[in-house]
Formats: C-alpha cells, sequence, structure tokens
C-alpha cells in the first residue's frame, strides 16, 4: 500500500512554506513590538486581493507576478503602518498592557475584516467580476519544473518565497536595520539609552511584516483562491506554528510551519490510507501536534517555546 504519493510531500513543502511565510511576520511583530497581532489574517488578505484586483484590472501590467508581489508588499505595508499609527502607538503612549494591546487588536481585526468585504463588494460590482472566491490572473514567462512538475504557481512561489525567507534573514541579522530591531526586542530601554529611536524601528517592523504578511496572501491565492475568509481560516495554524518557535525564533518558527503542514497532509494521508480517516479530521491532526509538542516540553506560548527550553534547562524536581 502506498500511504504517501509525490503529490502530498509537494503539497506538504509549498503549503509548510505558506505557513511560514504567514508565521515569519507575526512572530518578528511580536519579537519588536510585543503586540500579539490578531489583524495579521486582514494583511494576508489585503495582499492576496490586491494582486487580484490588479492583475484583473491592468492585465498588461499586473500579470506579471513580480510587479503584482511589489504592489501587494506595499499595501500590507501602508496598511500595518496605519494601524500602528493610529491603534497601538496610541495605546502604548498611554502605557497600556500586552492584555490591552492585544485586545486592541482584535478590534482592528474585525475593522479591518469587514472593511475589506466591503471594498470587495463595491469593486466586483464595478468591474462586474466575482472576486469572492478569485485566483490572481498571472501569466508566467519562464516554464520551470519541480520534480517533473509543470506548474507555473508552484515553482514561482517556491523559489520567491524560499528567496523571501532568505532575504528575510539577511535583513534581521545582517543590517544595522536588524540589529536595531532585535535590541528594541532584547532591551527596549537600554536601546533608547544608545541613541535607537524604538518608534521608527517599530513602525520599520510594521512596515516589513506587513509587506511580507500580504506576499504570503498572493502565495496562498497562487495556491488555492482568495476569499474574505480564508486568511481567517488558517490563523490558528500560523500561531500554531508560532506557538512552536516560542513566537521567538524565525528558525523555529519555520519548521513550525512545516511540522503543521506535514501533520495536515503527510500524517493525514498515512491515517486516511491505513485506516480510512476522514479528511475533516485534519486541522485536528495539527492542533494535536501542537498540543504534543506543548506537553513533552513545557513551558510553551508566548517566548516559552523552543528556544526558551534550549536556553533554560528545567531543573528536576524530587520529591
Amino acid at each position: 500500500m502506498n500511504l504517501i504519493d509525490l503529490g502530498v510531500v509537494i503539497n506538504t513543502l509549498w503549503i509548510g512554506l505558506i505557513y511560514s511565510l504567514m508565521a515569519i511576520p507575526l512572530t518578528i511583530s511580536y519579537k519588536v513590538t510585543r503586540v500579539l497581532n490578531f489583524a495579521h489574517t486582514s494583511l494576508v488578505t489585503v495582499g492576496a486581493y490586491v494582486a487580484v484586483i490588479l492583475s484583473l484590472v491592468y492585465p498588461d501590467f499586473f500579470s506579471n507576478v513580480f510587479v503584482a508581489l511589489i504592489a501587494a508588499f506595499f499595501a500590507g505595508a501602508i496598511v500595518a503602518i496605519l494601524n500602528h499609527k493610529f491603534v497601538y502607538r496610541k495605546l502604548m503612549d498611554k502605557e497600556a498592557s500586552p492584555v490591552i494591546l492585544m485586545i486592541a487588536s482584535l478590534g482592528s481585526w474585525i475593522f479591518l475584516k469587514y472593511l475589506i468585504y466591503s471594498v470587495i463588494s463595491i469593486v466586483s460590482k464595478v468591474i462586474k467580476k466575482d472576486l469572492y472566491f478569485a485566483v490572481p490572473a498571472f501569466r508566467y514567462t519562464l516554464n520551470l519544473n519541480f520534480l517533473g512538475i509543470s506548474n507555473p504557481s508552484l515553482t514561482y512561489s517556491l523559489i520567491l518565497g524560499i528567496s523571501l525567507i532568505v532575504l528575510t534573514f539577511v535583513v534581521f541579522y545582517r543590517t544595522s536595520f536588524g540589529k536595531a530591531m532585535r535590541a528594541v526586542s532584547d532591551n527596549p530601554q537600554l536601546a533608547q539609552i544608545s541613541g535607537i529611536s524604538d518608534e521608527s524601528v517599530m513602525t520599520l517592523t510594521w512596515f516589513l511584516c506587513g509587506g511580507l504578511a500580504a506576499i504570503s496572501g498572493v502565495f496562498w491565492a497562487m495556491f488555492s483562491y482568495a476569499s474574505p475568509e480564508f486568511a481567517d481560516s488558517l490563523i490558528l495554524q500560523v500561531f500554531a506554528a508560532c506557538v512552536i518557535g516560542g513566537i521567538s525564533s524565525i528558525a523555529l518558527t519555520i519548521l513550525g510551519g512545516f511540522v503543521i503542514a506535514g501533520a495536515e497532509n503527510i500524517l493525514m494521508s498515512i491515517l486516511y490510507n491505513l485506516i480510512g480517516l476522514d479528511l475533516s479530521f485534519r486541522p485536528f491532526l495539527s492542533f494535536l501536534t501542537l498540543l504534543i509538542v506543548i506537553l513533552v516540553r513545557p513551558p510553551a506560548g508566548a517566548a516559552g517555546g523552543l528556544p526558551y527550553r534550549l536556553k533554560f534547562k528545567r531543573e528536576r524536581k524530587w520529591t
């Protein structure tokens, strides 16, 4: 019996990469700003729909995947900065607690969600196209193969996604901006004494994270389709990937993305072929995996996941 076929493995790689790209900006934004941003999924949706709408309305220019990705990046970045300036920054100036900031992010998420619904409804009527389940109208100039499979959406998203992850590592660990981000993350007060403007760093952080989140939305639209709810349906998987990495490590967040994707696809395929497990159990498997990771090596959660465990060994308690 063939428990796993090549298509399942490729889908796992593809989905794992997208989960990682969605989770990385969530990890970075929390690490630097200490805001657990539930409005993150709205940024993902914004990116997907910017690519979809522009490629349909202006196909001569925005059917190029690179141009559409740039447009989506700036759209997501602008929305993230506005959300920071008008919501999070105002509350930070009033010394709001992390819990209040998290609740504010929930409010931002609801506001942006229904704003996106309104915009999609208006644009759908103007261009006379159904945008509730839409895919970008990209034209791919290069015919690339991956493991013998000629799927331009797959090959483009894999190549571009891996390139973006590498670029993110370079920015975070090899540039002066990345050094400033890590300084603010480790000790905001000491960073200010050293002459680093925490507001400038936070603004640039939201710019970067908003843009990356939007690009991940474009990749999901290339993989599946864009709808007003698609990112909300993925929020638990994305947060699970972040929690596996303790919402502090980019590398382990990437690992978390592939672990969750593997549970949803490879493990699901094995159990389906062995015992006929219904596909509706796919979300259950991903969260069972997360629960096992948390229970095997506690503590877990925000800034207390795998990086915490690797750095601080638990003391054995004798009774």
